[in-house]
């Protein structure tokens, strides 16, 4: 006579001590728990279900770019484009932008800025104003800049409206070539 054992959900084997496809045995209590695809776990926001190591248990885990006791704190350079921090009380990501850069995801230059060399850069137009007949905006360094002709300057800060444009003065101690217009 042969003894054969009807095991509970979740156990197999002859004597019923191992575990069935679809579950696992818990280093904690040694019971045969169900699995992510078996079992239900009501994963939301930042988290999803997944096995603990330490405990070989299916439960809810922070989702991949997610970390922290609560799964609150976001890879600022998967969500933020490297350009700020994440943080996701929620569980979707937040990013708070640092320096010259703004957007959802920090991809973007503030206004006044141009992407330049993997930088967000003052834009010469917002820095130099119009320049185009006596002068150029070139590229020093990190930042943009107001470069005069030959014979030009530009005029000393004022507070005073209208604002006369960048290399809009005519250094009449080194005129341009032709001398200073009338």
């Amino acid at each position: 006579m042969t003894v054969t054992c009807k095991c509970l959900t979740g156990y197999a084997g002859r004597w019923c001590t191992d575990c069935d496809t679809g579950y696992l045995k818990s280093i904690v209590d040694q019971k045969c728990k169900p699995d992510c695809d078996n079992g239900t776990y009501n994963c939301t926001g930042s988290k999803v279900c997944g096995i603990d190591p330490v405990k070989n248990e299916a439960g809810c885990v922070c989702a991949e770019y997610y970390s922290g006791t609560d799964c609150a704190i976001c890879d600022a350079t998967h969500f933020c484009s490297s350009h700020g921090t994440c943080s996701a009380p929620s569980g979707a990501p937040i990013c708070s932008c640092t320096g010259n850069w703004t957007g959802n995801d920090c991809s973007q230059c503030l206004e006044g800025y141009i992407f330049q060399g993997g930088n967000c850069i003052q834009n010469c137009n917002s820095t130099c104003g119009n320049i185009l007949s006596n002068g150029s905006c070139q590229f020093t360094g990190s930042k943009m800049e107001c470069v005069c002709d030959s014979g030009w300057t530009s005029p000393p800060p004022m507070f005073i409206t209208p604002i006369t444009p960048e290399c809009s003065v005519c250094d009449t101690a080194n005129p341009p070539v032709g001398g200073c217009p009338e």
